[in-house]
């Protein structure tokens, strides 16, 4: 991987895609290209002493441009940053940085389970699968509070058509919905449901809410996972 260096982008795209997640695409100018592995974060310089971080959701393949999902929830400087961006404007950053990569050597069984913006470094670890022609078992958990919030349905629609064994469920913790691929409750309770089987030589990626994260180390490990088969990253 290589180190992390500044720099200098255009605002192409932004569209706000629920009422607090915005949509960024940024084309690179200088140095024009980025390489990254999927997973990996970038830092926005949002004034002119902090940084906030945020996962690339684009294809790794893409090295001109990345995508980035980016809740304004928090109401912060990152917030009112991209709140404020309009098409065209100038936009410096530092990264690649992070090591919530896909494993080396990958388990037949891969199970995703993020909450909200936790999906986005999924998505650029499912484009690296389907490009490398991941034969295994893919099973995404996605956990947002209501309909309202959830976003990243095509990307969702274009992994399924390039991987024959991937399916996602959308747990909504606040709307009492059973119709696929939404369930009622939240994404733990569907890892408790999980049967044995199931659990038998997995992976396990956890993103999103910290609190979600540990809840779900407890379950994963009280039923049996290895430690070693669970890679994690906080979102706070």
């Amino acid at each position: 991987m290589q180190p992390p260096k500044l720099y200098t982008s255009r605002v192409k795209e932004l569209n706000q895609v629920t009422p607090f997640i915005y949509y960024l695409k940024l084309g690179l100018e200088n140095p024009p290209e980025l390489n990254f592995e999927p997973g990996q974060f970038v830092s926005i310089k949002v004034n002119q002493t902090a940084f906030r971080s945020y996962s690339i959701a684009s294809s790794a393949k893409l090295s001109t441009e990345i995508g980035l999902y980016i809740s304004t929830v928090s109401r912060g400087f990152g917030s009112c940053f991209i709140e404020s961006l309009k098409l065209g404007d100038s936009v410096t950053f530092i990264g690649p940085s992070g090591r919530f990569l896909l494993a080396p050597e990958l388990a037949q069984r891969l199970y995703f389970v993020c909450t909200s913006t936790g999906v986005t470094p999924f998505l650029s670890m499912f484009e690296r699968l389907a490009d490398t022609r991941y034969s295994g078992e893919v099973r995404l958990l996605f956990g947002v509070r209501s309909k309202k919030d959830v976003f990243a349905l095509a990307e969702l629609g274009a992994v399924k058509s390039r991987l024959a064994n991937f399916n996602y469920t959308i747990c909504l913790s606040q709307d009492k919905v059973d119709a696929s691929p939404y369930v009622y409750g939240r994404v733990t309770d569907r890892l408790r449901a999980v049967s044995d089987e199931q659990l038998k030589a997995p992976q396990f990626y956890l993103c999103g809410n910290p609190n979600m994260i540990k809840d779900a180390i407890n379950i994963l490990t009280g039923r049996g996972v290895l430690e070693s088969a669970i890679f994690h990253e906080k979102f706070v």
